[in-house]
């Protein structure tokens, strides 16, 4: 059970995909190579200031890393709390991915202005 992709399939299922006529190139605005860390929230800052806000969270139990590939490189990314003010945590910019420290079983809120 442990190693079932049991989120990603309850995400599957919950947002079923719609296909309609035509065609469009692919494209993602936020994505994550760690198969156990999944971008829940996608937000723009309470006080206005235009800035971002990434919820993602850790479903396997184990401490690491991800990175999230955006789709411009961003000026700055710093971890917030859920009132969006400033607290620890790693943030590490590389181009245009954002590499978030993800603490087993957490929620890690990122602010990122462009």
């Amino acid at each position: 059970f442990a190693q079932a992709p049991v989120v990603q399939q309850a995400a599957a299922f919950n947002d079923p995909v719609w296909l309609e006529a035509g065609s469009l190139q692919a494209f993602s605005a936020f994505s994550t190579d760690a198969a156990n860390v999944v971008i829940d929230t996608v937000k723009r800052a309470d006080d206005e200031s235009g800035d971002l806000i990434l919820r993602l969270y850790e479903t396997d139990g184990q401490d690491g890393s991800a990175t999230v590939k955006l789709w411009q490189a961003p000026k700055s990314a710093q971890t917030v709390d859920l009132h969006e003010e400033p607290c620890a945590g790693s943030v590490q910019i590389q181009g245009q991915d954002v590499v978030v420290a993800m603490p087993a079983n957490q929620v890690v809120s990122v602010r990122i202005d462009f």
